[in-house]
């Protein structure tokens, strides 16, 4: 029991650090959006590379294969993160980060394609849900003011799609290595860096010349938005059932709309409020679990 509620607390702790960081994300607007996506990266190795060196030498090296799966779980981490750092900037946080969701439907919609993983009905149930409260939250129903940029509407969603597959190929990177937790991260972190470094590169837009209180911002956003909560939530979730894991993460997307709201100011219409409340509605449809009481009749 004592151990349930320890990976409760610490996923709770996890949500509410991904919950920050697209706060942190908009704070750093400074830098560019490639270049953000780099440091986030870049400065998250410097804590994730001593911890994975650590358990390397207590539980041997990853595999081969385990490491060519985080490094290409890494490629699509990277392009989600220039995209969602650059969303952030043009839609909002709080928008941003609920319509980025859309990962809870690519992970399985990746597994039926690639592994023949069967989808159960709750699945395509939700599929509708999550399709409207993506043009609601997208405000592709306003009009005049109250408009969000489409162009930001489009790339958070792209990002979500891109995230979709970073976790997918992660999962498969770490059930190449059960006995690792921050191997896999660290390498594809590492990966994801490289691609949001060589993007910024080429498009010149790399920028380390920054404010003393936009490296804070971007040290926090490393820190909130990488380090600690999937190292949290992964640790968290081992002793907690995945219905309940799932339940516990539907707090990041509304967290961040009251934080895009409280602490940036950011407008949201009322039609943008429904559409948040259908998207965590089908994320919630998607994922959870309700187990009936058995009754006497079913036996011990």
């Amino acid at each position: 029991m004592r151990s349930r509620v320890d990976g409760q607390v610490a996923i709770i702790l996890g949500v509410m650090c991904l919950s920050l960081s697209p706060v942190a994300a908009a704070m750093s607007a400074q830098a560019s959006s490639s270049t953000t996506a780099f440091l986030r990266c870049g400065l998250a190795m410097v804590v994730l590379a001593p911890l994975a060196i650590a358990e390397m030498r207590r539980r041997g090296r990853l595999g081969l294969d385990a490491r060519r799966l985080a490094v290409l779980a890494g490629i699509f981490l990277g392009i989600d993160y220039i995209l969602w750092v650059k969303a952030v900037y043009v839609a909002g946080a709080g928008v941003t980060t609920v319509l980025i969701n859309v990962q809870v439907l690519v992970v399985p919609l990746l597994a039926l394609w690639l592994e023949r993983t069967p989808i159960g009905a709750r699945f395509w149930w939700a599929m509708p849900l999550m399709v409207a409260g993506v043009v609601l939250v997208g405000g592709l129903l306003e009009t005049g003011a109250d408009a969000p940029d489409l162009g930001g509407v489009v790339m958070a969603v792209v990002s979500g799609v891109a995230y979709g597959a970073y976790i997918y190929v992660l999962r498969r990177a770490g059930q190449r290595a059960p006995r690792h937790l921050v191997g896999p991260v660290a390498w594809a972190t590492g990966s994801a860096a490289l691609v949001a470094g060589g993007w910024a590169v080429v498009t010149g837009d790399l920028t380390l010349s920054l404010a003393p209180s936009t490296w804070g911002w971007l040290i926090a956003l490393a820190l909130a938005g990488q380090v600690i909560p999937w190292l949290l939530i992964g640790r968290g979730s081992r002793s907690v059932a995945p219905a309940t894991v799932g339940a516990l993460m539907l707090g990041q997307p509304v967290l961040a709309v009251l934080l895009g709201v409280l602490v940036l100011g950011e407008p949201i219409s009322l039609l943008q409020w429904l559409g948040c409340l259908l998207t965590v509605l089908a994320i919630a449809v998607a994922t959870l679990r309700i187990r009936r009481p058995r009754s006497a009749a079913d036996g011990t």
